[in-house]
């Protein structure tokens, strides 16, 4: 499903930069709500066994808060609306409350990080200003595209939760799983509908999202199973078995011919940069771009290769970075067509 339904696949796993910033953080947050989860299904039974646990999701609080700006906020609703909900239930534990004040120590620590005011004043002092038509309009554009990637997850969710709405049932369990995926489907669409209000809205942006929708995929697949309730028909089974597999196959296949292809032209690259480090490290390397990803397999690897250029400005910060990572003056694409003579200044 990751594979399938991720937006922007190719930057959340594969650099490391935005791995550290959406997969692992998920890791970390999804980490943090395994106990909450826990005490939702089994909330008579206590948890808290000593009073050092309160302090160390106190401290686990204060991590996970300090993950991810589009995720935590809703989270954080959750949580709260949840311990006011059961404040007066027995089984109530100390550590529900103390994780959540850590959260909120996080997500603070976060918002108001040195980096994201530096960001805030750049943006003000540029005089941009993201929230008008033409940025609502593009942030739409990526908000429908998002959503286009995870029509399977949504049209399964939404299907089988209206189905079990349906069913007149008195099980506490059940209860308790159709409440959960709806809450789920809920913090999916919020992680993603807040990046309206971004300056910047990738595709990566929905990636926090789609795993809570995976999640909810996941829940309800497993309620299907376990209370023997027919979400999907066997025919149906089959087929999209069949059909996930050939996807899965082929886009493997196109990935793995278009890393081959982005490995050589970037191993070119680092080479021209290694020896015009030796030879003239206080002049600017100009470099023809590199070859662009034929469209048709892209599309064949399911939009799952990642994109890398240098830009034909040598002071954009990707350029710097990478010329000060090589020990280098300066790096800077030109059009092809220019002599060789003209290549370095």
């Amino acid at each position: 499903m990751l594979w399938a339904f991720t937006p922007g696949f190719a930057p959340v796993f594969f650099w490391l930069t935005s791995a550290c910033n959406y997969l692992w953080t998920n890791v970390i947050l999804l980490a943090f709500l395994i106990p909450y989860l826990h005490k939702y299904y089994f909330f008579a039974e206590k948890s808290n066994r000593s009073g050092l646990f309160s302090f160390i999701m106190f401290l686990f609080g204060i991590i996970a808060g300090w993950t991810n700006e589009n995720s935590v906020c809703w989270v954080i609703v959750l949580l709260l609306v949840f311990i006011i909900k059961c404040r007066n239930r027995e089984g109530m534990e100390k550590w529900l409350a103390t994780g959540l004040f850590g959260l909120l120590i996080g997500y603070a620590l976060l918002i108001f990080a040195p980096g994201n005011t530096a960001r805030f004043l750049v943006e003000q002092s540029g005089g941009s200003n993201w929230l008008n038509a033409e940025a609502f309009k593009a942030n739409l554009k990526m908000f429908v595209s998002i959503f286009f990637f995870q029509i399977f997850l949504w049209f399964f969710s939404i299907r089988s939760i209206m189905s079990l709405d349906r069913i007149k049932t008195e099980n506490a369990e059940l209860k308790k799983e159709i409440i959960l995926a709806k809450l789920l489907c809920v913090l999916s669409f919020a992680m993603t509908a807040i990046m309206f209000f971004s300056p910047g809205f990738p595709p990566r942006s929905g990636f926090s999202g789609t795993v809570y929708l995976i999640i909810a995929a996941g829940l309800l697949l497993r309620t299907q199973k376990v209370y023997g309730i027919e979400l999907v028909l066997p025919n149906a089974k089959k087929f999209l078995f069949y059909v996930g597999s050939f996807y899965f196959v082929m886009t493997s296949m196109a990935t793995l011919y278009a890393f081959c292809g982005i490995h050589e032209s970037m191993q070119n690259l680092v080479d021209s940069a290694k020896q015009f480090s030796k030879k003239s490290p206080q002049k600017i390397l100009q470099l023809e771009p590199l070859k662009e990803i034929d469209q048709n397999i892209d599309m064949m690897s399911g939009f799952h290769i990642p994109g890398f250029e240098l830009e034909k400005d040598e002071n954009s910060w990707i350029n710097v970075a990478f010329a000060r990572y090589y020990g280098i003056k300066g790096v800077r694409m030109v059009k092809s067509d220019q002599s060789l003579n003209e290549l370095i200044k």
